[in-house]
């Protein structure tokens, strides 16, 4: 297990979600050790490739991930569209060798050593979801993703100047990043960093510092395993998305267990207990906010492109001239059949109030409305 993790930030247009982006690059600036973040967007697979041959351990700091997924799920961009399935193998791989494909370029290596490959990715909710898929939640590619997601908008601070980054935080990562392994065995032998294999020499993958997990630790886990199970006898979908929780609860242990103690981490009970409960928040709050908003079609996402205008009226709710202004990318026959289908479906509440009808979601639908 490995501490490379895909997480994503979702929030409103001046929410501050680029924020953690600027603190992370802040302190890797204060840190020295920069190098460990690679470009803002991603032009293609080969370049996912050839970033990590030359830099095993890399952060992806990427803002409006939603425009780089939209352009994936178009397949209008044959280069773009292979991201997904390399980071899919990429994840796995982290504890191991990966082979890449054959290509003409001399420069790239074709073997990348334990490649570690992290993404921060941050969006707004009608972007993402426009830009994700079903397949993307059947293949694997969502199971494997954090999603950081959130309604709330704080209120702007005036006068607020950007603090430095504590100085205790930074000596960290700083000893993090000059940390030196040991090789188990130190008397001499090549063996322990290279193999031969007749005129062939390999380079062995460097040494890692093994965190133990206690018993409690490990029953943990296990408990999340088999629950997720019973979600894939209830769901059969929801089950695709959390055929990794355990695995990506694991990792956010890792990393928590290394950002508590230095010299000797552990994973305990308390460790496992934080890392499965954000897992499990998490997955059930993406269950629940965004799953059922991909769409396999044209027709079904501009249906919830309009339940999504309709929600964020909140408990105000919308009447029909707010609903039309606002989806000028609908015909009026168009909106007229979706309104009825979303609230045939319960997806959306109409009532009337005095002589208009008012639109809510059902999150937010009234129970009952004063005469």
């Amino acid at each position: 297990m490995r501490t490379n993790i895909y997480c994503m930030g979702v929030a409103d247009s001046s929410a501050g979600k680029a924020h953690a982006q600027k603190s992370i690059r802040k302190l890797c600036e204060f840190a020295q050790i920069s190098k460990l973040i690679g470009g803002d967007d991603i032009a293609s697979d080969s370049a996912i490739l050839k970033r990590l041959s030359r830099q095993a351990n890399t952060v992806y700091l990427l803002d409006e991930i939603g425009h780089l997924l939209s352009d994936i799920k178009s397949g209008n961009n044959v280069y773009a569209k292979k991201i997904v399935p390399l980071l899919i193998k990429l994840y796995s791989h982290a504890e191991d060798k990966y082979t890449a494909k054959d290509l003409a370029d001399s420069e790239l290596d074709r073997e990348l050593i334990q490649p570690c490959c992290c993404i921060w990715g941050v969006s707004e909710p009608d972007r993402f979801a426009a830009g994700l898929s079903p397949e993307e939640l059947h293949d694997g590619w969502l199971s494997r993703c954090l999603v950081f997601r959130t309604d709330t908008t704080p209120d702007k601070e005036e006068d607020f100047t950007e603090p430095k980054p504590p100085m205790e935080l930074v000596e960290w990562c700083r000893a993090w990043f000059d940390r030196e392994i040991r090789c188990p065995d130190e008397d001499g032998n090549l063996l322990e960093w290279q193999r031969v294999r007749g005129w062939q020499v390999d380079t062995v993958g460097p040494h890692q510092l093994v965190v133990p997990s206690t018993d409690e630790a490990t029953a943990i886990f296990k408990m999340l395993d088999r629950s997720t199970k019973n979600i894939g006898i209830e769901n059969y979908d929801l089950s695709r998305l959390w055929k990794k929780a355990e695995e990506n609860a694991r990792r956010i242990a890792l990393i928590y267990a290394a950002s508590i103690n230095f010299d000797n981490p552990v994973i305990d009970a308390a460790v496992a207990d934080y890392a499965c409960r954000l897992v499990v928040y998490l997955l059930r709050d993406f269950g629940y906010a965004t799953v059922g908003q991909i769409a396999g079609s044209v027709l079904e996402e501009k249906k919830n492109r309009l339940e999504r205008y309709i929600a964020r009226s909140g408990y105000g709710g919308r009447i029909k001239g707010q609903i039309s202004q606002g989806s000028p990318w609908l015909r009026m026959n168009e909106r007229a059949e979706y309104l009825l289908d979303l609230a045939e479906s319960g997806r959306i509440i109409a009532r009337a109030v005095g002589e208009k009808v008012v639109y809510w979601t059902a999150k937010f639908a009234p129970e009952e409305l004063d005469d």
